[in-house]
């Protein structure tokens, strides 16, 4: 945790990153499966958690079902 300028310590960010390429159709559950462990995660400890779906270039709706489920999406070609 990095202390911010009123001496107070910031939340800890933790950036949780799935590589997908052409996964339209088990992402939703694989995002189910972290989305559970964040929530764990978070009620044990002070966190944020970002997931980052990293889409290799699919041809499919890979990136459209991660952004719908509240994923960053990032573009890898």
């Amino acid at each position: 945790m990095a202390k911010s300028g009123n001496g107070k310590y910031d939340l800890a960010v933790i950036s949780i990153v799935v590589p997908a390429f052409n996964e339209e159709h088990y992402l939703s559950s694989t995002l189910a499966g972290v989305d559970r462990s964040v929530a764990l995660l978070q009620a044990r400890h002070h966190v944020s958690v970002e997931i980052v779906v990293v889409d290799n270039a699919s041809t499919d709706a890979t990136a459209s079902v991660a952004s719908s489920l509240g994923a960053r999406v990032v573009f890898e070609p």
